[in-house]
């Protein structure tokens, strides 16, 4: 009959639209899951080629990568209607999450960064130390970089620890640097010059000085004994040889 032709007409429509639902769905579902793969691989391709300075616009990449991505799927998946609406809402969810991604990263290459040119700075003062240890002036211009350095990166922060430690190690490398060449008035006055810098350092770096100094001063005094040693022992040489030469009485 006519209805029973319209009832199974309605059935049929009725298959078809919910076919070509889950269809629609599952192809939004597998293009966001190849898009979440794509988005993945370039995540990975970038932090293995990129760090550091060459990371500081990650999120800027990221969020571009993810755009143009989400645009090109959506074009080749041809989605209509709501499936476009449903595959626009979770793809930018995807770009989102995947943009912060990238700004985090960014924000920890940088904070890497910074710290590989701090080190690389107190390298450098520390061995400018080590060598031009009596030549306070260019160490102390030195310092002042590394400050006003600090101040910028760190701005806003206490920086008088990371600071305190640096100067405390440069104040006892110059005083090792006179010891190592004996000049002990020199380190003496280093001392005196860095003392507070020095803080719970400075009995350690006093009680080092005296005992090179202890140490110089027994060399010496060895030395001087020795060399008297050598003397008398000379005179007598001298003394017995000309005893051995006066004439023998018969």
């Amino acid at each position: 009959t006519l209805t029973a032709m319209l009832q199974s007409g309605l059935k049929l429509t009725d298959i078809i639209v919910k076919e070509y639902v889950q269809n629609e769905t599952t192809r939004v579902e597998q293009s966001l899951a190849d898009m979440n793969a794509e988005l993945a691989a370039e995540r990975e391709r970038y932090m293995r080629e990129n760090q550091g300075q060459n990371a500081l616009n990650a999120g800027e990449h990221f969020e571009q990568f993810a755009r143009s991505l989400r645009d090109k799927t959506l074009a080749d998946g041809k989605f209509q209607g709501r499936f476009a609406d449903i595959f626009m809402k979770q793809a930018s969810g995807l770009g989102f999450n995947f943009t912060e991604q990238g700004r985090s990263y960014a924000r920890q290459q940088r904070g890497a960064w910074y710290d590989s040119v701090k080190k690389s700075m107190v390298s450098e003062i520390m061995n400018l130390a080590a060598q031009d240890y009596d030549d306070p002036d260019k160490i102390a211009y030195q310092l002042e970089n590394y400050k006003s350095y600090l101040a910028t990166i760190q701005h806003g922060l206490d920086n008088r620890g990371e600071l305190n430690k640096v100067f405390q190690n440069v104040a006892e490398t110059r005083v090792d640097g006179y010891l190592a060449h004996n000049r002990i008035a020199d380190a003496r006055d280093a001392f005196e010059e860095s003392r507070e810098m020095l803080g719970d350092r400075a009995n350690a770096v006093k009680v080092r000085i005296d005992a090179r100094a202890d140490a110089l001063q027994a060399k010496a005094e060895a030395q001087r004994k020795k060399a008297l040693d050598r003397e008398i022992q000379t005179m007598s040489n001298a003394l017995v040889r000309a005893v051995q030469l006066l004439p023998q009485e018969d």
